[in-house]
């Protein structure tokens, strides 16, 4: 999944001079004597630092499902989707990202800038399709299977390390989760008008000094 996806930075470099430079672990060594381990070298963008963080897996409709089925609601969000969210929308995810790394040590601060915006490289298109009781989502043509019943499958991301992927879909909202050794990720679909979709993508970590947000809309083609 290119674009809204958990990912890795797996940079040693950055790692250690992140733990080396970070305000709050300067402020350690300088008032205690000793520094605290709070490198991101295995930041995975995207749901919790186990499986379990990111909740339970289990049946992927809710209580507002009334009549219709689980396949009903996958049904619903089937097709293909494009951005549409054009230059405010990359400008607003560059000012999500500049939010975050503004917490860092101006020495690292430009290394964590590049390897966050390399991470969530925005997608021109997505696409959702369903094949009996499994439901695939893609992201620029990178596709995941899961199956319905809303467990994760084990996958990797974008730079090659292994992550837990899972789906929850229902009739107001598609949510993917995925799970890192680092970090958590949930990107939440909900729809905007007619024939239009909004991405929120939520990035957390204990090792970024806050949460990284931002949204993308896309059309339905």
């Amino acid at each position: 999944m290119a674009g809204i996806e958990l990912e890795a930075f797996g940079d040693p470099v950055l790692d250690s001079m992140i733990m080396l430079y970070r305000r709050d672990v300067t402020r350690s060594l300088s008032n205690y004597g000793y520094g605290v381990g709070l490198g991101l070298g295995l930041l995975l963008l995207g749901p919790g630092p186990s499986a379990a963080a990111a909740g339970p897996a289990g049946p992927v409709t809710t209580d507002e499902s009334g009549d219709e089925s689980v396949e009903d609601h996958a049904d619903a969000w089937v097709g293909r989707y494009r951005f549409v969210g054009g230059h405010a929308e990359l400008e607003a995810r560059d000012a999500a990202i500049e939010e975050v790394v503004a917490e860092l040590n101006v020495l690292i601060r430009g290394m964590a800038r590049d390897r966050l915006t390399k991470a969530n490289p925005i997608p021109k298109t997505l696409k959702v399709s369903r094949e009996g009781d499994e439901l695939s989502v893609s992201h620029d043509g990178r596709e995941r299977t899961v199956n319905l019943d809303g467990k994760a499958v084990t996958t990797k991301n974008l730079f090659g390390n292994p992550i837990e992927y899972r789906v929850e879909v229902d009739q107001r909202r598609l949510r993917e989760f995925i799970v890192g050794e680092g970090g958590r990720q949930a990107n939440t679909w909900r729809r905007k008008g007619s024939g239009r979709i909004v991405v929120k993508v939520q990035v957390s970590s204990p090792r970024l000094p806050k949460s990284l947000v931002y949204s993308l809309t896309f059309a339905k083609q």
